[in-house]
């Protein structure tokens, strides 16, 4: 999920200069809100991000099929804005 969060933000949820920093971050820290980096993100798919990043599991999703279904929502949201720059762009 860390990989899928870089894409969003470009950048990961939490940095250290060290691994033994970086680990330490993960057990105490919340990670920075995905809006922070890039503010495009919609709050829904933020949600929904940190949802699945949680740090205790029973807060995260219980399944792969319950988190694609939180993500249909705003990835058809993001479809539908791109097309319509995509169609302003062409006239």
């Amino acid at each position: 999920m860390t990989q899928r969060r870089i894409l969003l933000t470009l950048q990961p949820p939490l940095m250290a200069p060290t691994r033994e920093g970086l680990l330490r971050q993960i057990i105490t820290k919340p990670p920075v809100p995905a809006s922070w980096r890039n503010r495009a993100i919609p709050q829904q798919l933020q949600g929904i991000v940190h949802k699945a990043i949680a740090k205790d599991p029973d807060d995260r999703y219980s399944s792969g099929s319950a988190f694609a279904t939180d993500l249909q929502a705003p990835a058809m949201a993001l479809l539908v804005a791109c097309s319509g720059d995509a169609e302003e762009d062409v006239i």
